[in-house]
């Protein structure tokens, strides 16, 4: 898989190797990543009313509630998400999603094993 990405490795894959693949794979990526001049970096790490207050500041937006305090955000986004994912999982998506998964995977050993198959004709 590594070689399909255009990453050359010799031996067997350690712990080490997939660090370092995944971590000079992601800095590649980044490198692409071109940044607007109009962005503006949040900070979202803080887990409390911050990081609401640094969202809306960037997005121009206000709260008519200034007393909105982080947990009465949460119980009232809190039962919004359970009911979104509840409703996701009663469509039957995830179900229909993982068949569409297994079937990839299944698919993606059938063609290695052709190909590897294939190797072998070339050698008798």
């Amino acid at each position: 898989m590594a070689e399909q990405s255009g990453i050359t490795m010799t031996g067997e894959m350690t712990e080490e190797k997939f660090i370092n693949i995944t971590v000079d794979t992601e800095a590649a990526d980044a490198d692409d990543f071109e940044v607007h001049p109009k962005a503006i970096l949040v900070d979202s790490s803080v887990r409390d009313i911050t990081r609401f207050n640094n969202v809306d500041k960037a997005l121009g937006l206000t709260r008519p509630d200034e007393e909105l305090t982080y947990e009465r955000i949460c119980a009232k986004v809190i039962p919004i998400d359970e009911a979104r994912d509840r409703k996701v999982m009663e469509s039957g998506f995830m179900d229909a999603f993982a068949d569409i998964l297994a079937r990839a995977e299944e698919a993606q050993k059938s063609s290695l094993a052709i190909e590897e198959g294939d190797g072998d004709d070339e050698k008798k």
